[in-house]
């Protein structure tokens, strides 16, 4: 079985802390964005995705790369 990648809609956590959020936070993915579409469509060097993530008792999203998020469901 291959590894599941992010879509909108995932419940994940958050594996690194930052400002305001402590790690292992519980969030929704609620949008995805490839960094070609981040960067005004100019192709960008390095490829991944950007991850709008609300988290539990947030008003705003955050924003968060794959490597620091892990699929709960």
């Amino acid at each position: 079985m291959g590894v599941k990648t992010m879509q909108a809609g995932d419940l994940v956590r958050v594996k690194r802390a930052s400002n305001g959020v402590p790690e292992n936070s519980i969030g929704l993915i609620i949008k995805k964005v490839h960094s070609d579409e981040y960067h005004g469509g100019r192709p960008y060097p390095a490829r991944y995705d950007i991850l709008d993530v609300l988290l539990h008792g947030k008003v705003k999203s955050r924003r968060y790369l794959s490597q620091d998020l892990e699929v709960l469901s």
